[in-house]
């Protein structure tokens, strides 16, 4: 009794039942709860965070006008969620958008060595959120790694130039942490892969040069 529900369905459109286990679940609780759907069922494609953070804050709002008004009818409560209400959660909301960076002060591996699995067993220095921060089973999280900085300027003494130039990367690389003017000694640093040589450089490479050596080295590169 007073049980209320939304369903957040996750789907992608391209598949042709989309978001059918959402639409089914809502359907199952409509029909074990006719008057507890507090707010109707969203359907998003592909991970569409901003519209997934406007799901879970809508919810938060909703809870937090039932705690605080736990003896008042469902009508003050309908009126709550036709006028949209969307009052800021208290604290600091870390989003895909807004994450908590937080430094690894512990990595080491699980797997014996020569194992066909590698499983690295990390630990993360959360005081940096002064408690605001939670997480759940299922929630995402990433690694963000650097380049040494002597590589980078090693790369640059390579290229004659100090770094100093300012790049256009929003057609590059995207993501919530990047900005679209970087330089390029920061963007070396912070979003470019150093160790991995591609294929397509070493043969423009190639093409480019008349030693027979450089062209020794390139091909050992290559294979």
């Amino acid at each position: 009794q007073g049980l209320k529900f939304s369903v957040l369905a996750l789907g992608d459109k391209s598949y042709p039942h989309f978001c059918r286990a959402g639409n089914l679940l809502d359907m199952a609780m409509g029909e074990i709860l006719p008057d507890g759907r507090c707010m109707e069922r969203v359907e998003i494609d592909q991970e569409d965070w901003p519209e997934i953070d406007e799901w879970v804050e809508r919810v938060q709002n909703i809870v937090r006008v039932m705690e605080q008004h736990p003896n008042d009818q469902d009508d003050y409560l309908r009126n709550v969620i036709l006028s949209d209400a969307t009052a800021t959660a208290h604290g600091e909301l870390y989003t895909r958008d807004h994450p908590l960076l937080a430094p690894i002060v512990t990595k080491k591996p699980l797997c014996a060595l020569g194992s066909e699995k590698e499983t690295i067993y990390v630990e993360f220095d959360l005081k940096s959120s002064k408690g605001k921060f939670t997480y759940l089973p299922g929630d995402a999280i990433g690694v963000i790694p650097r380049n040494c900085p002597d590589e980078v300027e090693e790369l640059l003494v390579a290229m004659a130039t100090d770094g100093s130039e300012w790049i256009d990367m929003s057609k590059s690389i995207s993501g919530p942490l990047l900005q679209d003017q970087i330089s390029l000694r920061s963007a070396l640093e912070r979003y470019f892969d150093l160790r991995t040589v591609r294929t397509e450089l070493i043969e423009f490479l190639m093409s480019r040069t008349e030693s027979k050596e450089e062209i020794q080295l390139a091909q050992a590169l290559v294979t």
